[in-house]
């Protein structure tokens, strides 16, 4: 008895279990107000549209009225000479599904009256009437199924408030959902590149699409393998419509940028070469090595372009976010006379060193930096040169080997002691020993090389152009203390 007993109850979870994953719980909310965010709706008009937090697009429609007054917190309809006939708020679902729950809020003031219904399909499941002197919330009595909710004011009588509606309903098919692995990224021309790749829920949920915004700079296929065109920026999107056992899922998308092959150890950018509009908005640009993000930061003005498009205005408080495509060793930034960069500005990392108009940003092998306009005055940049480099992290008395693809200068080089290696001696056939000769001038590109580090970090500035080194770590290889090996 025990046995059978044992056996139903694992049936009933097994059911359970089931059940949950055939039937996905949806929480639904849609605000009123005039802040732009995301999920709100502006009632500034008769017949105006938004989507809601879930993507679900609400339609409110006014009759009678002409008065819309906006509000941080809610939009009055209609007024006291000019009350609303009715309000109506109308959302479609994907599909019917069962309403378990629904509530608006509005408001009124001294006079004001009405009648809110709230209805699933063509099932009233909640009324309430609107308070003179109070906000109310009507809530549902009971549940129902639809397609279609709708909210009804009618019987109006002043103006009304609109704060919001929510809404939960329950579909039977499964959700599905699409995610990137990376929101932005960056391919290079020639080279053998790698793609964010794309997570699904189910994880074998099939009929996923693709497309690129910009076919000229690359096309995704129907599996989505990415050929690359030419330079430039598209968005890749991946679209699920959904069947009858899955819900549709919404787009996953991300940024790619498409550079060609970067071979020299710097890159300058003229801000005049930018072709910008006097007085248009900065927000992000690329040039073929690095990318830029201007942002307002904590400042009250947001980053502009000015002087018919050759200075770059940023205003205080303000944020310039640089990513390159090797470890950054410095960036130097020319502006104009008068409002130059100040060594007391903030860096997210390394520090800066000014000289009349130039400031030289030493960043220590970082490839995403970012600069603040600390001061109140504000900072017109007209050119912008990154300088690529080299970083390693080691412990200090530790030899290693390393081999670069640029060429690297005494004064552009820390960390360590470089050696090539001059000689061997030989007891025979057999060597005994290594002889090295400390490196003083420049590091060739490409060439081997002996290190006994200094510090705990490595740095080296490039220059020039590379050579035919396949990985800009070079050739890795930790001797540490005890390698024998006659440093001299």
């Amino acid at each position: 008895m025990k046995q059978k007993l044992l056996k139903l109850m694992c049936l009933l979870c097994v059911g359970m279990m089931g059940m949950s994953a055939w039937a996905a719980e949806h929480n639904g909310t849609i605000v009123f107000n005039n802040t732009g965010n995301a999920g709100t709706i502006k009632i500034n008009a008769a017949s105006v549209s938004g989507e809601d937090n879930l993507g679900n697009e609400w339609t409110v429609t006014t009759v009678g009225t002409s008065s819309f007054t906006p509000n941080a917190s809610y939009f009055q309809v209609g007024s006291s000479g000019s009350p609303a006939t009715s309000i109506t708020f109308t959302m479609t679902l994907p599909e019917t599904s069962e309403i378990s729950s629904m509530s608006a809020k509005f408001g009124g003031f001294s006079g004001t009256a009405g009648t809110v219904t709230l209805k699933a399909g063509d099932t009233t499941i909640g009324t309430g009437s609107l308070n003179a002197t109070s906000d109310v919330t009507v809530t549902s009595t009971s549940t129902g199924s639809g397609k279609v909710l709708t909210v009804t004011v009618t019987g109006i009588k002043k103006g009304v408030k609109c704060y919001n509606i929510s809404y939960t309903y329950t579909d039977s098919k499964t959700a599905t959902t699409l995610v990137w692995s990376e929101s932005s990224a960056s391919a290079i021309i020639g080279e053998s590149n790698t793609f964010p790749t794309l997570t699904t829920t189910p994880a074998d949920l099939t009929g996923v699409t693709y497309s690129s915004s910009d076919e000229s700079v690359a096309t995704i296929n129907a599996t989505g393998v990415i050929t690359i065109l030419k330079k430039g920026t598209t968005t890749i999107t991946a679209s699920y419509s959904g069947n009858a056992e899955y819900l549709p899922a919404p787009d996953a998308t991300y940024v790619l940028s498409v550079k060609e092959k970067f071979n020299n150890s710097y890159e300058s950018l003229a801000i005049s070469d930018l072709g910008k509009a006097n007085a248009s908005d900065a927000e992000s640009e690329s040039a073929n090595s690095f990318d830029m993000i201007y942002s307002k930061g904590e400042g009250s003005n947001a980053p502009k372009f000015y002087d018919n498009g050759n200075e770059l205005r940023l205003y205080a408080k303000n944020t310039m976010t640089i990513t390159g495509v090797m470890p950054i060793y410095k960036v130097v930034i020319t502006c104009t006379s008068g409002y130059a960069i100040a060594n007391t500005d903030g860096v997210s990392v390394g520090s800066l060193s000014t000289e009349g108009t130039t400031a030289t940003w030493y960043t220590e092998g970082a490839k995403n930096i970012t600069y603040t306009n600390s001061s109140t005055s504000q900072r017109r940049i007209t050119n912008i040169t990154v300088y690529y480099g080299y970083t390693r992290t080691t412990t200090a008395d530790n030899y290693g080997t390393i081999c670069l693809p640029f060429a690297v200068a005494a004064a552009d080089r820390s960390g360590a002691t470089f050696y090539s290696v001059a000689g061997v001696t030989k007891s025979g056939e057999k060597i005994t020993g290594v002889a090295l000769e400390e490196v003083a001038g420049d590091l060739v590109a490409g060439t081997p090389y002996i290190f006994k580090a200094t510090d705990s970090k490595i740095v080296a500035g490039y220059k020039g152009e590379a050579s035919d080194v396949k990985a800009a770590t070079g050739l890795v290889g930790n001797l540490g203390t005890a390698a024998t090996i006659n440093a001299g």
